[in-house]
């Protein structure tokens, strides 16, 4: 009688480590007696029943302790037989399995959970809203619990700010998974740096099957900034906890937003090697799976398509075509042909580079972009970009820039921009900039400059207006290399003349006016007629029609416009009334206004300085404006001077003086001096000067109240000399080496073993040098001592220190 197939299992087992060494080491169980098969170690023989391996669920599985390779179960919930290879659990499919694959999931499938912890940013009082996140050059991280047990796939983030040093260069984000709260638990998976363009959602998409999440663990996102000459970085987060399944690393009650997709697809084959999302290494893959079962085997190395087949790419679409073609929502979007790449979208923009966002495609159509970040979040049409970041954030149409960072951040149309940084953060139509950060950051329409420098309009090598027909040459103008024109003006009444030899100078004209009469003059009707004898001139005409016509009012309908000349008799003043008010009075060489302001520029000052202050002179587009800061959002103050664009944007203060393009904006103080682009930003204080350039650094710093005046530099003495920017050690003094460099150092006044170099006596003149004093050779005049000699004898000769005594 045959024991039980489970029984027949243990006893044979047990029995097997009973036996000594010589003993047959296979082990057959069946119900015949039949000996096990020569290359078997266990041979299980039966025609009616089976072999049960153990049985479990995907969790189950999953929580096995260091799995052995070749390691096999039954899984209950994908009715299947799993093994283990030398990484992770594969599913043994129906029928054969070809010796290599690919995976292609669906979306539905590839983001299968979603956990998104964010919120609508509102304004304060009506709803949660964004704090920004921090500023930091370091990493931030966000913990969160698995809702249910899955292959993490895809981690997004919202970044709310970022600033480099060089705005060239790239932002790179790079993220981390860890198990538990924070980054102590175990690394799970890092990915290769994403470069970030701009702010908003960005997302890491993860190798399948990488990070294997358990329904209600904790996890862990870090990302980590990889960049250098990063100034700060900021992950958006909320005013409220807007998340209770994890935290920030800013605090307990505070969240990052974010988004984690996770998927529990079961997977047909796994794929060797693994590829993310959107990514196809064709050279290990012969097979081709769909998440629906099915695989194909050919056409591999001619066609990659989604699963749905309105992506793909096809190669040779037919024999000999030599053409590869890219298929976008179903529809042929692009060729390549020898030599050349046809566009085929319905908006015609052409895309050549990384990094770039085209945004709203409809709007933003026609344009041209090549290189790496050209025309990234352009708004506009029709524009030519070449070049690294080559009109990168422009707003306008019609334009092309060429060169790396040309017109960046710009906004205008019609222009033209050739060279580095040329047109930079400008903004303005119908220019043309030529040259090296020619225009750079320069405000106008119509204008041209050819220049290598950022320099202005009065720097420029040539500067031109198109709408005034003005060109300008600052410096020499030189014609065909045959003589250059004077780069001063001359004297009242000289000409231009020349020496024959290339100089043009200013001279005085010589002109024999001796025998010049009128040779007509004449009035015809209204029409005097008048020319000059040997003048060269044609008859010069007068029309005096309208010269007995007075018009002494200009006004609009309503008459509360208007331009009078003289309102009264012999009044001798030109008045301006607008909106019914008396505004400006034109009289005797001076300008009276009514108010008691002078607001000069586009969108100057606002309405609390026009109706309450007094004494202000501003003069600048958007200078002494209203602030969007929502601490100080108006300007306020009286007897300031604001001088440039957007100077005193947000002033809050009396009796300041500030100069310069963004100077002194949310200042909070009175009696303060600032020169220079954005110096003095956000200071509270009284009683300053600040001088300073570009990015508002302060070179000259005073305090008026203080006595005091600070150089946050080199001080340099005529071009001389220059001091040093450190202080010395105790007793050190100044000095130089006569070669325009001033140091510290140690006084040496060595008078021990000086010696007397020369003595010597001339007629009547004595004559001394002293070793090392660093002195000229000194004179003593002996005229006046008494002549007679026989008796002279010198009496006394010493030295003390410096000084010489001689006695007779």
């Amino acid at each position: 009688m045959k024991l039980p197939l489970f029984q027949s299992v243990v006893y044979t087992a047990m029995l097997c480590l009973f036996l000594w060494p010589a003993a047959q080491a296979q082990v057959s169980i069946n119900e015949t007696n039949a000996d096990p098969d020569p290359s078997a170690m266990l041979d299980v023989q039966s025609i009616d029943k089976g072999v049960l391996l153990p049985r479990m669920t995907t969790d189950e599985m999953n929580a096995i302790v260091d799995p052995a390779p070749g390691l096999l179960i039954f899984n209950e919930e994908t009715q299947s037989y799993w093994h283990r290879d030398a990484t992770q659990w594969c599913e043994i499919s129906a029928g054969a399995v070809p010796p290599a694959g690919l995976l292609l999931n669906k979306d539905d499938c590839y983001l299968d959970t979603t956990l998104i912890a964010q919120a609508l940013c509102e304004y304060p009082g009506f709803g949660p809203s964004c704090i920004g996140g921090g500023f930091t050059t370091t990493s931030i991280w966000q913990s969160f619990t698995a809702a249910e047990g899955g292959s993490l796939t895809v981690v997004g983030v919202d970044v709310s700010d970022f600033e480099m040093t060089n705005p060239g260069d790239d932002f790179l984000l790079s993220l981390e998974v860890y198990t538990g709260e924070g980054t102590s638990g175990t690394l799970l998976y890092q990915s290769d740096p994403l470069a970030i363009p701009a702010l908003g959602y960005f997302y890491f998409a993860i190798p399948y099957e990488t990070v294997a999440l358990s329904q209600g663990s904790m996890y862990t996102l870090n990302c980590v900034p990889l960049t250098t000459g990063l100034d700060g970085w900021g992950w958006n987060q909320e005013d409220t906890n807007i998340y209770d399944g994890g935290r920030s690393s800013y605090g307990a009650n505070q969240d990052q937003e974010f988004e984690v997709y996770v998927t529990n697809c079961n997977t047909r084959y796994l794929v060797q090697p693994r590829s993310e999302r959107g990514f196809v290494n064709l050279s290990s893959v012969d097979t081709l799976f769909f998440a629906d079962g099915t695989y194909t085997t050919t056409g591999i190395n001619a066609l990659i398509r989604d699963t749905d087949g309105d992506t793909k790419v096809t190669a040779e679409q037919s024999p000999d075509e030599d053409q590869v073609r890219i298929f976008l929502k179903d529809e042929e979007s692009f060729t390549f042909s020898p030599g050349q790449i046809g566009l085929l979208n319905n908006f015609s923009t052409v895309a050549i580079g990384g990094n770039i966002d085209l945004g709203d495609r409809e709007n933003n159509s026609y344009n041209t972009l090549l290189g790496q970040g050209a025309g990234n979040l352009l708004t506009g049409r029709e524009n030519t970009f070449l070049g690294y970041l080559t009109g990168s954030e422009f707003n306008g149409y019609n334009n092309v820039a060429v060169g790396p960072v040309a017109g960046f951040d710009a906004v205008g149309n019609n222009n033209l921009y050739l060279g580095n940084y040329a047109g930079y953060s400008v903004s303005g139509s119908n220019n043309v900039f030529l040259g090296q950060r020619a225009g750079y950051s320069h405000n106008g329409s119509n204008q041209l400059f050819i220049e290598n420098s950022d320099a202005g309009p009065a720097a420029a090598l040539i500067y031109g207006e198109f709408d005034n027909d003005f060109l300008r040459i600052n410096g020499t103008l030189n014609l065909n290399g045959a003589f250059a024109f004077p780069t001063t003006d001359g004297t009242t009444g000289q000409v231009l003349e020349t020496d024959g030899a290339g100089n043009v100078s200013w001279g005085n004209k010589t002109l024999d006016t001796d025998d010049q009469t009128i040779d007509q003059l004449s009035l015809n009707g209204t029409t005097l007629e008048i020319s000059l004898e040997n003048d060269g001139q044609a008859v010069q005409t007068l029309d005096l029609a309208g010269i007995n016509s007075v018009q002494t009012l200009l006004e609009d309908a309503d008459q509360d416009t208007r331009i009078s000349v003289e309102p009264s008799p012999d009044a001798d003043l030109v008045q301006m009334r607008i909106a019914g008010t008396d505004a400006f009075e034109f009289i005797d060489g001076k300008i009276n206004l009514a108010s008691a302001n002078i607001l000069i520029g586009s969108d100057v000052g606002n309405e609390n300085l026009r109706t309450n202050a007094s004494g202000n002179v501003i003069i600048g587009q958007q200078a002494g404006a209203n602030s969007a800061n929502p601490t100080r959002p108006e300007t306020y103050g009286g007897a300031n001077v604001f001088i440039g664009q957007g100077a005193g944007i947000g002033n809050y203060g009396d009796y300041n003086l500030l100069l310069g393009a963004s100077t002194g904006i949310h200042l909070n103080g009175s009696y303060n001096i600032y020169m220079g682009k954005s110096v003095g930003l956000n200071q509270s204080e009284s009683y300053r000067l600040r001088i300073g350039g570009y990015l508002g650094n302060t070179l000259l710093y005073g305090e008026f109240d203080n006595s005091l005046l600070q150089v946050n530099g080199t001080l340099n003495i005529n071009n001389a000399f220059s001091f040093p920017i450190a202080d010395g050690s105790t007793g050190q003094i100044l000095q130089t080496d006569g070669s325009g460099n001033v140091s510290w150092g140690a006084k040496t006044i060595d008078t021990d073993d000086q010696t007397i170099d020369q003595l010597s006596l001339n007629g009547t003149t004595l004559e001394l040098s002293l070793e090392n004093d660093g002195q000229p050779t000194q004179t003593v005049d002996l005229a006046g001592i008494d002549t007679d000699t026989d008796d002279q004898t010198i009496d006394q000769l010493t030295l003390n220190g410096t000084t010489l005594e001689v006695s007779q």
